[in-house]
């Protein structure tokens, strides 16, 4: 190759060196690492990609762990448990063998004065515990002290399990752990077996030393016992079970006691060997035997309560005396005009001629306008204002006394008094008007409740549900647009709602009040807030008696259920703002006094109390001529 053209090939070498050198890296081609080593790579086997079930595997693997310790712990604990058990059995077993042989061995010691001839020729008798008398109680000692061993080293093996150690040394030699170790259940039934095996065996043993028949003794009389007697049954107990009345009767022979029974004596050791000292030198009756108690005398078996904890109560009946709820009051009749005396009748024909002239057609008209513009129609009292400035409303008896003094024609000056008849009567008279409001409501709100039953079975072709009729007394409720306040509700037709207080609930309920009123001798006619607001609240109440699905009617008159409380929140609220817009309250006065003059009563409504003969009849021209007499 030339010289020219190794220069060029060099020059361009380095040219394609400084190109890459000057070219940026491509990120997008590096993504993972590329060196030759590494060339070959499976991104789905990298542990980072795989974090979902590395944290899967984690967490099943914490919880086993987490498992598996409690139920070492719990295998621990009741290993534990089972020791304690174990130790406080060995404890009521040495208890019950020391206090039951000692017993026999302080039996045999007060009888062995009179039973030396008898000891003598009956020899030996094959029992372990007369055979630890005779060696002074050695034997007794050297059990007392292996129990107390054995008790010892149940205590301290528990402890060594419960510390982890798992190993147990007496002195400097370590405990041999048997081949086959038994359970503790196992070694507690042999035990108990052990145990029970030597009271049996000792107690035929003593039967046969004891003499059959008690020679007469001159000092004591037939019917008293000795102290023994009374201290024995004093003293015993049975564990979680009421103490048995103890038997009357005297058993002359030794029954084996049973084996399901466990027995406890309340005194101290101290106090048993005082007792063990004054029983030696006190006069025994050979009937006096604690093994002769038999499973009629205990008051509970095992079975009832092997299955309870220690320390556990028996359980307990409370006897409860319930009183009878008292009977309703009976509701008492309503004594008629012709039973009732007229000193204690409210009827306004008691009162004197000269005031029940105008008294039903000019005196409750008038006083009925004066409250029905009261923005308090309940109160007829009303107590003195605090501010000086403002005047008190007049009582039910400043407006008596003005309105007599101004229908009378007699001249006289009339002054009213609360015990007064005509106060009675119209006072009377003002709870009945105040009660109708309710009574009309509740009675054009029931047509109400009809009318929407009939046009939701015509509509659905079915009978409407309690959910139904909760919507339609919720939706009627409603002040924005329901039906029980306007004219023209909120529907599906009519987004917006027309005629404030138009509605025929409310109309229904007001009307008749205007035509009461409209007798009134006031030469001003005054705004009825008072009696609108009755009206408001007597249709809240009647639509409220249907909110739980079915008709619920008032508990009491309107009085009884708050119609007071409903009244000053409908005159604070919805009556002032309809006043406030005289348009629509002129609009709603136009309308409910229509509705009184189309359904105002008239003196002469029916005929059929109208002789035929008295009545003016002229007949139309198509009828047929009626033939004179």
């Amino acid at each position: 190759m030339t010289a020219p053209k190794r220069a060029r090939r060099a020059a361009e070498n380095v040219s394609e060196e400084a190109l890459v050198a000057d070219t940026p890296p491509d990120d997008t081609s590096r993504r993972y690492n590329t060196r030759a080593g590494t060339r070959v790579r499976h991104p789905g086997a990298h542990p980072g990609l795989n974090w979902e079930a590395d944290l899967r595997e984690k967490e099943a693997a914490e919880a086993e762990r987490t498992h598996k310790k409690a139920r070492e712990d719990s295998l621990k604990d009741a290993k534990a448990r089972d020791l304690e058990l174990e130790a406080a059995d060995l404890e009521d077993e040495r208890y019950l063998e020391a206090s039951t042989a000692r017993g026999y061995r302080m039996t045999a010691s007060g009888n062995a004065r009179r039973e030396v001839a008898a000891h003598q020729s009956s020899g030996t008798s094959g029992s372990e515990f007369q055979d630890d008398d005779e060696a002074g109680g050695a034997s007794s000692g050297e059990q007392d002290d292996e129990l107390e061993e054995e008790e010892e080293e149940i205590v301290m093996r528990a402890k060594a399990k419960a510390k982890g150690t798992g190993k147990y040394t007496k002195g400097k030699e370590k405990e041999k752990q048997p081949a086959n170790r038994k359970t503790n259940a196992q070694r507690r039934g042999e035990k108990r077996v052990n145990t029970r095996g030597r009271i049996d065996s000792a107690r035929p043993a003593k039967a046969a030393q004891l003499p059959k028949e008690t020679p007469p003794d001159s000092d004591r009389t037939p019917t008293q016992r000795p102290v023994s007697d009374m201290v024995s049954f004093d003293a015993l107990h049975i564990h979680n079970t009421p103490t048995p009345t103890p038997s009357t009767s005297h058993r002359t022979s030794v029954q084996v006691a049973p084996a399901h029974r466990r027995l406890h004596f309340l005194p101290t050791y101290e106090d048993r060997e005082d007792l063990g000292s004054q029983n030696m030198d006190a006069t025994v009756a050979p009937e006096w035997n604690l093994g002769g108690f038999r499973d009629e005398d205990a008051a509970a078996t095992r079975q009832s309560i092997v299955g309870r904890r220690r320390g556990r109560p028996a359980p307990t009946l409370a006897v409860v005396n319930m009183d009878a709820d008292p009977s309703a009051k009976p509701k008492t009749k309503r004594r008629t005009g012709e039973t009732m005396p007229s000193s204690k009748s409210l009827s306004a024909a008691n009162l004197p001629p000269a005031i029940y002239a105008f008294y039903e057609s000019k005196l409750l008209p008038t006083c009925y306008d004066i409250y029905g513009a009261f923005k308090d129609p309940w109160t007829i009292n009303p107590k003195t204002p605090n501010d000086p400035t403002k005047q008190k409303p007049p009582s039910l008896v400043d407006i008596l006394t003005m309105l007599l003094n101004e229908f009378s024609i007699d001249g006289d000056k009339h002054v009213v008094e609360e015990s007064d008849l005509v106060f009675r009567v119209t006072r009377q008279r003002l709870i009945n008007w105040r009660d109708g409001f309710l009574s009309r409501a509740l009675t054009v709100v029931k047509e109400g409740y009809h009318t929407f039953l009939a046009q939701h079975k015509a509509a659905t072709r079915c009978n409407a549900t309690i959910a139904d009729i909760i919507t339609w007394t919720d939706d009627a409720l409603d002040r924005a647009g329901g039906e029980a306040w306007w004219e023209y509700p909120i529907t599906a037709q009519n987004s917006e709602a027309q005629g404030m207080f138009k509605s025929k609930y409310m109309l229904r309920t007001f009307g008749p009040h205007l035509a009461v009123v409209n007798e009134s001798r006031l030469e001003e006619e005054k705004p009825q807030f008072g009696a609108l607001a009755m009206a408001a609240a007597a249709v809240e109440v009647a639509f409220l008696c249907y909110r739980t699905g079915t008709y619920a009617a008032p508990e009491g008159n309107f009085e009884k259920i708050d119609g007071a409380q409903l009244s000053a929140k409908w005159v604070s609220g919805g009556v002032i703002r309809l006043y406030n817009k005289q348009s629509r309250w002129v609009s709603m006065m136009v309308a409910a006094q229509a509705l009184a003059n189309a359904r105002g009563r008239k003196r002469t409504r029916s005929h059929k109390f109208v002789d035929q003969h008295d009545r003016d009849m002229e007949p139309d021209a198509s009828s047929p001529v009626r033939p004179e007499d």
